[in-house]
């Protein structure tokens, strides 16, 4: 879980400076491999709380890389069939809306 946080947060830093774009690159063309993404995939479906939402920061970060450049293969290769983890169809109570 460690290294998906800490590229979570490193692609971002990356992608602020062009300069730094082509060493953020091969990080975000490894990720979007079939290995990594199995392994992504897999830990958006998993019951790992803070796996998952770590994970889908990462992929957030991969979309949002160089200005949305891989955006599209990223859309290819999430397996968009996962069954959704109790996180993410998690809804508030009513209580618990600031008011």
């Amino acid at each position: 879980m460690a290294i998906v946080s800490l590229l979570a947060a490193l692609l971002p830093l990356l992608s602020s400076h062009y300069t730094y774009h082509t060493l953020g690159y091969p990080i975000v063309k490894n990720l979007l491999s079939s290995q990594w993404m199995r392994k992504l995939n897999s830990f958006v479906g998993g019951t790992h709380n803070e796996l998952i939402l770590v994970t889908l920061k990462l992929l957030n970060a991969v979309s949002g890389y160089a200005g949305g450049r891989e955006k599209k293969t990223l859309l290819e290769v999430f397996q968009w069939e996962i069954k959704a983890s109790r996180v993410l169809v998690y809804r508030h109570s009513p209580s618990s809306h600031i008011h």
